[in-house]
């Protein structure tokens, strides 16, 4: 089924999830779902969430997504919606000019009718700043986890606003400077060379998410712990969804 038609996002859903009555999660980024879906795994195995029941869309490999065009679906939904199902639209924290949009003060979601609600990414305590993302969630050093062969995330802070050079490692450079300005880190994983060679060396997001998905290495000793507040926002929107 499509979404929206004039923004061309379609949805492949398992038959399963089709003919159930669980709520879908439609992510800002093609990655959110699997760190999502791991962290839920975590608690539930802590016995914690176990009637939270959510089908995280994965988005085709193909399939261009951003805040921009998940906030088009989520502000045209109810036009096209039929199910009674409940969808929940999540969005980064990173674009403040939409954070508004997407959620009502006090709370950190909005109630767009038809069971269709938008959630904002709640605030986290080990964090100075509030333009947040997905990957945030998890502490710098976990960001930082190097992968077997050497790969790793990198964040903008780690490197020279003027010539893009990282200010520990020798010969990794940033080539898109612009996006180094920005008053709060951001995660890179691409745009990375060393030693002139122009193939990335950032280790890609779905790899890194892969990763946390499936206790890779040192990937497996994090906890997941700050995604507990996002949980609990999802299961504080089924409660109202279900009564309304």
């Amino acid at each position: 089924m499509a979404l929206d038609s004039e923004i061309r996002i379609r949805i492949s859903i398992p038959k399963e999830i089709i003919d159930s009555d669980i709520p879908i999660i439609f992510c800002e980024g093609k990655t959110d779902g699997m760190h999502l879906s791991s962290a839920l795994s975590y608690f539930k195995h802590r016995g914690e969430f176990i009637d939270l029941n959510i089908y995280f869309f994965q988005y085709r490999k193909n399939e261009q997504i951003n805040n921009d065009r998940l906030l088009k679906v989520c502000e045209n939904r109810n036009l096209h919606k039929r199910s009674n199902r409940i969808e929940i639209y999540l969005f980064d924290r990173d674009v403040p000019t939409i954070n508004n949009k997407v959620s009502e003060s006090p709370l950190l979601y909005k109630n767009w009718g038809k069971k269709i609600y938008s959630l904002l990414l709640p605030i986290l305590p080990h964090r100075s700043f509030e333009e947040i993302c997905i990957e945030q969630y998890y502490t710098d050093d976990e960001i930082k986890i190097k992968t077997k062969n050497g790969f790793r995330i990198y964040l903008s802070n780690e490197f020279d606003q003027k010539t893009g050079k990282h200010l520990n490692e020798a010969g990794v450079l940033y080539t898109h400077l612009p996006y180094l300005k920005n008053p709060f880190p951001r995660i890179l994983d691409s745009g990375l060379i060393k030693h002139s060679n122009n193939q990335n060396i950032a280790l890609p997001k779905i790899a890194f998410a892969k990763n946390f998905s499936n206790g890779t290495g040192d990937f497996k000793s994090i906890s997941f712990e700050d995604f507990k507040i996002i949980l609990e926002a999802t299961s504080k929107i089924l409660k109202e969804a279900i009564t309304t």
